[in-house]
């Protein structure tokens, strides 16, 4: 780890602030998403997307979005049908 990122760590525990470390990342993460132009979007279906799909998805994705897609495909059987799209 880089000495910048030790001394954070540091002031973290130091200030009793380490179950912080979650909320950190994640606030990081949509930072580095935002600046770097890229969107989350989770789909859920009822049965596995082949990669074709996925790949349409994504490109029609981007397409809406104006960022690239970071796409996560979830399998839920209990839908009777469809796809659930969740942005973000």
């Amino acid at each position: 780890m880089s000495e910048i990122m030790v001394d954070f760590l540091k002031v973290l525990i130091d200030n009793d602030r380490q179950s912080a470390i979650t909320e950190i990342y994640d606030a990081i993460s949509l930072y580095a998403d935002d600046v770097n132009n890229r969107q989350k979007v989770t789909v859920i279906t009822s049965v596995a997307l082949d990669e074709s799909l996925k790949s349409k998805l994504t490109q029609r994705l981007k397409e809406v979005t104006k960022k690239d897609v970071i796409l996560k495909v979830d399998v839920d059987q209990k839908i009777l049908g469809g796809i659930i799209i969740q942005v973000g």
